[in-house]
């Protein structure tokens, strides 16, 4: 990530991960992102 925004000249900040819950809503969608990039990469 760049220290700079190219858009507006901005300072960037690094994006934190969200908050840990165990009703997580959207699990399923990051697993399945996941696990299509380890197809891609030929790891499965």
């Amino acid at each position: 990530m760049k220290q700079e925004c190219p858009e507006c000249s901005g300072k960037t900040v690094e994006a934190k991960p969200g908050k840990f819950s165990l009703d997580d809503k959207y699990a399923s969608y990051r697993r399945e992102v996941k696990e299509k990039e380890r197809e891609e990469k030929g790891l499965v």
